[in-house]
């Protein structure tokens, strides 16, 4: 069994409604018993008896617990490109689905063949919607991948690197906000999908980190960018102080695509956004908890 058929049997049994401890015998039955061998019967028992951990919390933890956290998987992504993630890293394999499986990020931008492409990816995890771009654009353009969970960084540097693109992707170990400064970052330590600069949307097992903020705005400038191609964010809940700090790169439609997931964001901030975006001069949808734009007639 390679590890692809590995990673979509894994991820199959996490989403099966079934008890955590009935996911983890299946699991048992796929993974080498060197791989278990680090988990404890009364951690296990303290962690499920906990009320407070939601299930995917208690996964996590059950896994961060044993050695299967420190087990690499390969993943093949489209165009020959490939990322290397944890076994017990559930919500990289969440990631991985969205970006290479359903495609959210590209619905109005795949189309589009840009001379020279500029891409920001704001929020790019470890790696794996700017690994793609990377290799779908090829030596043409640059991908400023920007992520400010230390973890995740690190995994993104190495995931550059295994795939030689350090001469296509920038990567930026920060935050973008509406104003530039210095924050606090929340990393959660189960799950590397929920790094937050918000308490209130931070989970009970989390460290704490500084990390540089920048407005967009400040970084276009910085960067010397005239045009953005395509912008991705994926923040968190910082989305709306994202768009904050980026009113005149919006304004002289500096970036002329973009995709915004807009999960954590209130009915009325996204009516609010999307009617900003409108007024700037894009075309707007906005559909499963992502919001497209684009400038028309680009």
């Amino acid at each position: 069994m390679d590890s692809q058929q590995l990673v979509k049997i894994l991820r199959n049994i996490f989403y099966q409604r079934t008890s955590v401890l009935d996911k983890l015998l299946c699991m048992c039955t796929y993974l080498p018993i060197r791989l278990i061998r680090g988990m404890l019967f009364y951690t296990i028992d303290n962690i499920i008896r906990c009320s407070r951990l939601s299930r995917a919390e208690k996964i996590g933890m059950l896994f961060s617990q044993s050695r299967l956290n420190k087990f690499p998987i390969f993943l093949k992504l489209p165009f020959g490109a490939k990322a290397a993630v944890t076994v017990g890293d559930f919500s990289s394999f969440g990631v991985f689905s969205e970006v290479i499986d359903e495609e959210v990020y590209e619905i109005y931008w795949k189309a589009k063949i840009y001379q020279s492409p500029i891409i920001i990816d704001v929020g790019a995890h470890q790696g794996f919607f700017t690994l793609k771009m990377a290799k779908k654009i090829g030596n043409k353009g640059r991908i400023f991948a920007i992520e400010p969970d230390p973890y995740n960084f690190n995994k993104l540097i190495k995931n550059i690197a295994n795939n030689r693109y350090q001469n296509r992707i920038v990567p930026l170990r920060l935050a973008l906000g509406s104003t530039n400064g210095v924050g606090k970052l929340y990393s959660d330590r189960i799950c590397s999908t929920r790094s937050t600069l918000y308490v209130e949307q931070s989970s009970m097992i989390c460290s704490l980190t500084d990390v540089e903020i920048r407005s967009l705005d400040m970084l276009v400038a910085r960067e010397g960018l005239q045009e953005i191609d395509f912008l991705k964010i994926d923040a968190e809940g910082a989305e709306v102080e994202i768009v904050n700090g980026a009113k005149t790169s919006f304004s002289k439609n500096i970036v002329k695509s973009m995709v915004i997931e807009a999960h954590l964001i209130s009915e009325d901030m996204r009516h609010d956004l999307t009617k900003m975006l409108r007024s700037k001069g894009y075309a707007v949808s906005d559909q499963a908890g992502y919001i497209y734009a684009w400038v028309t007639g680009s």
